[in-house]
């Protein structure tokens, strides 16, 4: 019996090597994304923990507020703030108007992460906000606010 040397072997194992390495690489690339996804899910409720934190010194920082005039859309940035790291920022936003010596309006924290992006570092924020109604109360000297139901 003769055999006849034709490469039928030769080829089958540089086309299982060709899959076997398509294989693996489709795999690294799919593991990049999902890392990719991860950190970005890390950097979402990071700011999303930013921004409700933010929505609570800001409800705590206008409750103890004296001054019978507010301004009806005022902007806080928080810098103050231990445990902020860097490139975050936390930001409270106040708008309201007056109805007859009541206000009523929105109470919105807002919190910013940085997240590497395809230009280089960019921020990710989130934000929280309440409604409320307050009114002033002239005995104790101090704004009594009502706040509502959160609103993502």
């Amino acid at each position: 019996m003769r055999k006849t040397h034709n490469g039928f072997v030769t080829l089958f194992v540089t086309w299982l090597g060709f899959v076997v390495f398509s294989f693996s690489l489709a795999v690294a690339v799919l593991a990049e994304r999902h890392w990719q996804e991860v950190r970005t899910f890390s950097h979402a409720t990071r700011a999303a923990y930013l921004a409700e934190s933010a929505l609570e010194i800001g409800k705590e920082r206008y409750s103890q507020k004296t001054s019978r005039f507010l301004l009806l859309r005022e902007t806080l940035v928080l810098k103050d703030i231990d445990g902020l790291q860097a490139g975050e920022a936390m930001r409270v936003q106040f708008k309201a108007k007056n109805e007859k010596g009541i206000l009523q309006g929105t109470l919105r924290g807002i919190g910013s992460s940085p997240v590497e992006g395809k230009d280089g570092l960019e921020q990710m924020e989130k934000t929280c906000a309440v409604p409320f109604t307050a009114v002033y109360d002239t005995t104790e000297r101090k704004w009594n606010f009502t706040f509502g139901a959160y609103k993502v």
